[in-house]
Protein backbone atom coordinates (compact mmCIF):
# COMPACT_ATOMS: atom_id res chain seq x y z
CA UNK A 1 0.00 0.00 0.00
CA UNK A 2 1.01 3.30 -0.52
CA UNK A 3 -0.30 6.35 1.80
CA UNK A 4 -0.32 9.65 2.87
CA UNK A 5 -0.63 11.29 6.43
CA UNK A 6 -2.13 14.99 6.79
CA UNK A 7 0.50 15.55 9.39
CA UNK A 8 3.10 15.08 6.37
CA UNK A 9 1.27 16.35 3.09
CA UNK A 10 3.78 15.99 0.75
CA UNK A 11 5.22 12.87 1.60
CA UNK A 12 4.11 9.20 1.18
CA UNK A 13 4.95 6.23 2.87
CA UNK A 14 4.73 2.28 1.47
CA UNK A 15 3.82 -0.77 3.58
CA UNK A 16 2.59 -4.32 3.01
CA UNK A 17 -0.52 -5.32 4.54
CA UNK A 18 -0.22 -8.54 6.95
CA UNK A 19 -3.75 -8.92 8.54
CA UNK A 20 -7.61 -7.75 6.83
CA UNK A 21 -9.93 -8.07 9.70
CA UNK A 22 -13.36 -9.56 7.96
CA UNK A 23 -15.58 -7.86 10.35
CA UNK A 24 -16.97 -4.62 8.52
CA UNK A 25 -18.33 -2.35 11.06
CA UNK A 26 -21.87 -1.63 10.84
CA UNK A 27 -21.66 2.36 11.94
CA UNK A 28 -18.65 3.40 10.00
CA UNK A 29 -18.67 0.75 7.13
CA UNK A 30 -14.87 0.41 7.73
CA UNK A 31 -12.75 -2.30 8.46
CA UNK A 32 -9.47 -2.52 10.05
CA UNK A 33 -5.85 -3.26 8.11
CA UNK A 34 -2.59 -3.72 9.85
CA UNK A 35 0.16 -3.19 7.10
CA UNK A 36 4.37 -3.49 8.43
CA UNK A 37 5.32 -0.18 7.78
CA UNK A 38 8.87 1.14 7.94
CA UNK A 39 9.12 4.13 10.77
CA UNK A 40 12.00 5.49 10.80
CA UNK A 41 12.33 8.49 13.67
CA UNK A 42 9.25 6.82 14.58
CA UNK A 43 7.35 10.07 12.65
CA UNK A 44 4.14 8.11 12.66
CA UNK A 45 2.31 7.61 15.25
CA UNK A 46 -0.78 5.43 16.87
CA UNK A 47 -3.95 7.14 15.65
CA UNK A 48 -3.06 9.13 12.63
CA UNK A 49 -5.14 9.38 10.47
CA UNK A 50 -3.68 8.24 6.92
CA UNK A 51 -4.90 8.33 3.00
CA UNK A 52 -3.99 4.93 1.44
CA UNK A 53 -3.86 3.16 -2.09
CA UNK A 54 -4.18 -0.35 -1.62
CA UNK A 55 -3.27 -2.32 -4.65
CA UNK A 56 -4.51 -6.29 -4.98
CA UNK A 57 -2.78 -8.02 -7.78
CA UNK A 58 -0.84 -7.43 -10.54
CA UNK A 59 -0.91 -4.45 -12.86
CA UNK A 60 -2.41 -4.98 -15.86
CA UNK A 61 -3.51 -3.30 -19.19
CA UNK A 62 -7.04 -2.56 -20.27
CA UNK A 63 -9.12 -0.85 -22.27
CA UNK A 64 -12.09 1.32 -20.12
CA UNK A 65 -14.93 3.25 -21.82
CA UNK A 66 -17.57 5.33 -20.11
CA UNK A 67 -20.46 3.38 -19.48
CA UNK A 68 -22.54 5.89 -21.55
CA UNK A 69 -20.94 4.41 -24.80
CA UNK A 70 -22.78 1.21 -24.08
CA UNK A 71 -25.39 -0.31 -25.80
CA UNK A 72 -26.75 -3.03 -23.51
CA UNK A 73 -26.99 -6.47 -24.29
CA UNK A 74 -27.87 -9.38 -22.24
CA UNK A 75 -25.26 -9.82 -19.08
CA UNK A 76 -22.18 -9.51 -20.55
CA UNK A 77 -23.29 -9.06 -23.99
CA UNK A 78 -23.31 -5.63 -25.31
CA UNK A 79 -22.25 -3.72 -28.22
CA UNK A 80 -20.24 0.14 -29.11
CA UNK A 81 -20.40 2.23 -31.88
CA UNK A 82 -16.86 2.48 -33.49
CA UNK A 83 -15.97 5.41 -35.68
CA UNK A 84 -13.22 4.79 -38.12
CA UNK A 85 -12.88 7.67 -40.84
CA UNK A 86 -16.29 9.64 -39.52
CA UNK A 87 -18.64 6.39 -40.06
CA UNK A 88 -20.35 4.59 -37.04
CA UNK A 89 -19.98 0.98 -37.19
CA UNK A 90 -21.72 -1.29 -34.38
CA UNK A 91 -19.36 -3.86 -32.80
CA UNK A 92 -20.18 -6.30 -30.33
CA UNK A 93 -18.34 -6.26 -27.25
CA UNK A 94 -18.22 -8.41 -23.99
CA UNK A 95 -18.21 -6.35 -21.14
CA UNK A 96 -16.18 -6.51 -17.50
CA UNK A 97 -16.36 -4.63 -13.99
CA UNK A 98 -17.70 -1.43 -13.78
CA UNK A 99 -15.60 1.26 -12.34
CA UNK A 100 -17.14 4.53 -11.46
CA UNK A 101 -18.72 6.04 -14.84
CA UNK A 102 -16.08 3.64 -17.04
CA UNK A 103 -16.47 -0.02 -18.30
CA UNK A 104 -13.63 -2.74 -18.63
CA UNK A 105 -14.14 -3.82 -22.27
CA UNK A 106 -12.18 -7.37 -22.43
CA UNK A 107 -13.37 -8.56 -26.09
CA UNK A 108 -14.29 -6.49 -28.96
CA UNK A 109 -11.95 -3.64 -28.85
CA UNK A 110 -8.15 -2.61 -29.77
CA UNK A 111 -6.61 0.18 -28.17
CA UNK A 112 -6.99 3.21 -29.83
CA UNK A 113 -10.39 2.22 -31.04
CA UNK A 114 -12.35 5.89 -31.11
CA UNK A 115 -15.52 4.77 -29.46
CA UNK A 116 -18.72 7.46 -29.75
CA UNK A 117 -19.54 8.60 -26.43
CA UNK A 118 -22.58 10.98 -26.32
CA UNK A 119 -26.29 10.10 -27.93
CA UNK A 120 -25.42 6.72 -28.62
CA UNK A 121 -29.07 5.98 -28.93
CA UNK A 122 -29.64 8.33 -31.98
CA UNK A 123 -26.75 6.47 -33.67
CA UNK A 124 -26.92 3.40 -36.07
CA UNK A 125 -24.52 1.39 -38.49
CA UNK A 126 -23.30 3.87 -41.06
CA UNK A 127 -24.37 6.92 -40.27
CA UNK A 128 -21.36 9.71 -40.37
CA UNK A 129 -20.44 11.33 -37.69
CA UNK A 130 -17.70 14.64 -36.89
CA UNK A 131 -15.76 15.01 -34.03
CA UNK A 132 -16.43 17.98 -31.42
CA UNK A 133 -13.58 19.94 -31.29
CA UNK A 134 -12.77 21.59 -27.49
CA UNK A 135 -14.52 24.77 -28.00
CA UNK A 136 -18.30 23.05 -29.75
CA UNK A 137 -17.89 21.00 -26.37
CA UNK A 138 -17.71 23.78 -23.53
CA UNK A 139 -20.87 25.63 -25.84
CA UNK A 140 -22.63 21.73 -25.75
CA UNK A 141 -22.38 21.94 -21.62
Amino acid sequence: MIFTSDVYEKETFTGRIEIINPVIDPKTHTLEVKALVRNPGFRLRPGMFIRANITSGEAREMILIPTAAIVPGEGEAASVFVIRQNVCYKQAVRLGRQLDNVVEIKEGLNPGDMVAADNVSQLREGLKVRELKEEEEKKAE
